[in-house]
């Protein structure tokens, strides 16, 4: 997807610098990090399009640094850490990460769920996107009540008729 930029909160380099080769493969934009605190400076001054956080940081536990961002953005974060447990991936979701990825992890996996995730936060992203307001299968018919169809309909140029021989039934009320 590329051109976007992805800020890397770890403090272990290895996983900082495999993170950064996948990424800019893809042609993102890196800046990377390894305390909460240079983190949460990156970020405010140079503004990421997206975190991806380790929780178990030096200085400042990831979930503050999340909640620190949250106070001053809506950037989205996908959470990168070694705490597996339900009740750590449930919290961090709560927190307001948009993702959660459980070490050791697939670079591949990774750089996928960036991906979805900036399709998903970019102004936009929603295009193509399939609307709930009219049924797919309703689409150029004119009926002006096709929410109360139960089955895919055959288009006329006035009306949308039920393919299937169902008829609604009306239920007396008591």
């Amino acid at each position: 997807m590329g051109t976007a930029t992805v800020l890397v909160v770890d403090d272990e380099r290895k996983i900082r610098d495999t993170v950064r080769l996948f990424l800019e493969r893809q042609r993102y934009a890196v800046l990377l990090a390894s305390t909460g605190q240079q983190a949460l400076d990156v970020a405010g001054r140079l503004k990421p399009d997206l975190v991806v956080l380790d929780l178990m940081l030096p200085d400042l536990p990831g979930e503050e640094v999340a909640r620190s961002l949250r106070t001053i953005s809506q950037v989205p974060i996908i959470m990168l850490t070694a705490k597996a447990e339900e009740a750590d991936r449930v919290a961090g979701l709560r927190l307001g990460a948009d993702d959660y990825v459980v070490k050791p992890f697939s670079p591949l996996e990774l750089v996928a769920r960036v991906d979805a995730v900036l399709r998903r936060a970019r102004p936009g992203g929603a295009e193509g996107v399939l609307s709930f307001d009219q049924p797919s299968w309703s689409r150029g018919c004119t009926a002006t009540n096709t929410r109360a169809m139960s089955a895919p309909s055959t288009c006329t140029s006035r009306t949308c008729a039920p393919s299937s021989p169902t008829t609604p039934r009306r239920h007396a009320m008591s």
